[in-house]
């Protein structure tokens, strides 16, 4: 498929292109990859449906979500990023934008996954740096959207409230 130059690659159109069985995207002057696993999106896009559902249980004093669930979908991305990394590291270069945070978060574990292998650190090592990669900014929930999405430079105050966001995960 050819797109004009400023296509927006979001993790929405990701998903439609690979259930059409879109193998190519030519972004004009942009950028050109190949989508080689069908499930490469899709697991990128239930890690972001994962860190969101975890934020979204999050209340004042719990957070609410199975570690179970974040295993078994650590490890699925675990072995994936294994066979299909480069993939990942060329979705991780989009976001939409809705799902900062979360997109974020999911990046953050493919690149966490990736330099654990190359330290061959063991099986429940990765795992545990995976969820932790996963949940590493689940405090951001707590800051004002317009602090999060703010493109300008943030003024002192924003700074300690960005600061503040590990303390109150």
């Amino acid at each position: 498929i050819l797109a004009p130059a400023n296509t927006v690659v979001t993790n929405n159109l990701l998903i439609n292109l690979t259930r059409f069985k879109i193998k190519y995207i030519y972004i004009e002057d942009r950028i050109n990859f190949e989508i080689k696993d069908d499930k490469t999106a899709k697991i990128y896009a239930e890690g972001i449906n994962n860190v969101n559902a975890v934020i979204n249980s999050t209340t004042e004093d719990t957070i609410d979500f199975s570690i179970n669930e974040l295993m078994y979908y650590s490890s699925n991305l675990i072995y994936h990023v294994k066979c299909y990394g480069d993939e990942f590291l060329s979705l991780s270069d989009f976001n939409d934008g809705e799902n900062y945070v979360a997109e974020h978060c999911v990046n953050t574990a493919i690149y966490s996954i990736m330099l654990g292998l190359k330290m061959n650190i063991s099986e429940m090592d990765m795992i545990y740096l995976t969820i932790g990669s996963l949940l590493h900014d689940v405090g951001m929930i707590r800051l004002p959207k317009t602090i999060i999405d703010k493109k300008e430079k943030l003024t002192n105050d924003e700074l300690e409230q960005i600061k503040s966001h590990v303390k109150i995960g």
